[in-house]
């Protein structure tokens, strides 16, 4: 049934459509995983196996030093020269901003934007072959949540990193935490060492709970992996732990009014098809779509006494 549509682009029906996938960080990250399959799919199913993929991964948090950024742009000039892609899907902002940045690398290949947020855009020039779908991250619903689960709650104890995405998120954090500061106090536990947090978390005040945000890396400069750092905090932690994104339920986290980044990876690689089916990416406006869900682990609400 696709076949008719595909024939708009003489390009694509005869030969596999080939997409090269950019991501910030290692792709193996659950989040990121979890978009890399959904995207696949998607695309896969859309074209009847008549697909080619390409995966790069930016790895910005373990090389975040000045020089890493013309490695990369000598990488992709020399690995693609030969390569003729019909579609790039840049996952995260970071991506984004490269790909923006290095617009001559892949002249002309439509681009469309996963995982990154509409105020990451601003003031940008995306250009007439940009498009995709943003997210929006918000964190006082599952606060709200978590407050409603637990309502004797005095303290609220918010984890961090110390990378920049950790920090950017954290921003995102402390403006929708605001509104709470009159009924509960609020501390940001973003500025330690991986051990010293762990001890502290072991140690809250009774009546806490704690949100997480993220850990790429600590105060010390080590690496983290994000998903292993949740698993680490909730074990440790004598509170419950709530998070906003799905990636870490079933880690540790009891639950929260989370991101889908299944949802999210799916409508990116829908927009990706109509390009490939002869839409102009010009035509099709970047999407917000909403794609949060509250999420639970039974097993958490067994360890903390959570009434189903």
């Amino acid at each position: 049934m696709l076949l008719p549509s595909l024939a708009v682009r003489p390009d694509v029906a005869e030969a596999r459509a080939r997409i090269l996938i950019v991501f910030d960080e290692d792709k193996d990250f659950p989040g990121l995983a979890t978009i890399n399959r959904s995207l696949r799919e998607t695309f896969t199913t859309g074209l009847g196996g008549e697909v080619e993929f390409y995966s790069e991964s930016l790895n910005l948090s373990q090389f975040p030093g000045p020089d890493h950024e013309g490695v990369l742009r000598d990488h992709f000039r020399r690995k693609y020269a030969a390569v003729s892609l019909d579609l790039i899907v840049a996952v995260m902002d970071p991506s984004v901003e490269f790909l923006l940045r290095h617009r001559a690398l892949f002249a002309r290949v439509p681009i469309v934007l996963c995982g990154a947020e509409r105020a990451d855009l601003q003031g940008k020039t995306l250009g007439a072959d940009l498009t995709g779908v943003v997210m929006k991250r918000e964190y006082a619903p599952t606060l709200e949540l978590a407050l409603k689960l637990h309502p004797d709650t005095r303290n609220v104890f918010v984890v961090g990193g110390a990378s920049k995405f950790d920090r950017r998120i954290q921003t995102i954090a402390r403006r929708d935490f605001a509104p709470f500061e009159t009924r509960v106090a609020i501390t940001y536990l973003t500025g330690l060492p991986m051990g010293d947090l762990l001890a502290t978390l072991s140690r809250l005040p009774p009546n806490s709970v704690i949100v997480h945000l993220s850990l790429f890396a600590d105060s010390a400069g080590f690496t983290l992996t994000p998903h292993d750092a949740l698993s680490q905090v909730a074990q440790a932690a004598n509170a419950p732990v709530y998070a906003a994104v799905d990636q870490y339920i079933g880690r540790g986290a009891v639950g929260g009014h989370v991101y889908s980044f299944d949802t999210h990876g799916q409508h990116a690689a829908e927009i990706g098809l109509r390009i490939l089916r002869g839409e102009s990416a010009a035509r099709i406006p970047i999407a917000q779509p909403d794609a949060h869900t509250d999420l639970f682990d039974w097993r958490q609400l067994q360890r903390w006494g959570i009434d189903e």
